[in-house]
């Protein structure tokens, strides 16, 4: 049994992404040779109020139909099958959804600094006996990993 051959037409349209208020919209057609349809209606829309903010809903509809569906085998077919009765059902199904999703982008330190770099900048370091001036009195005195004037 050969696959059957898809005609498939695509359509979008979107504004451009530097725009503080974005919008798109595509619309996919398929046909398969045995009867199945897919069509797709998709879309979104996303608004960027502050720098910082922002905000998206993708709505998306999925129409499939497929009336060549394989559900199971049966004994008692002809020869050319191997003595098996293939069955078939039709699937037609329908799906809504939506991804809605709202960004805050955080951005931390003066100057632009990564938030990476100001989290290490706080965390302590971890030393040995021998870094922290337990070595003795020639050693250097080490606090937070920077070096210190004995007391």
């Amino acid at each position: 049994m050969a696959t059957p051959a898809y005609r498939v037409g695509i359509v979008s349209l979107s504004n451009g992404f530097a725009a503080k208020t974005r919008w798109r919209g595509r619309v996919y057609y398929g046909r398969r040779e045995g009867g199945g349809l897919t069509y797709r209606l998709s879309g979104g829309i996303a608004v960027r109020p502050a720098p910082r903010w922002s905000l998206s809903v993708d709505p998306n509809y999925l129409r499939h139909v497929d009336h060549q569906q394989y559900v199971t085998e049966l004994a008692g077919g002809p020869v050319a099958t191997y003595s098996r009765r293939y069955v078939f059902a039709t699937v037609d199904q329908s799906t809504w959804l939506a991804q809605i999703r709202f960004n805050y982008t955080i951005k931390a330190g003066p100057h632009g600094r990564s938030l990476r770099r100001a989290l290490r900048r706080e965390r302590p370091v971890l030393r040995s006996r021998r870094a922290a001036g337990a070595a003795g009195p020639g050693a250097p005195n080490l606090r937070h990993g920077r070096e210190h004037d004995h007391a």
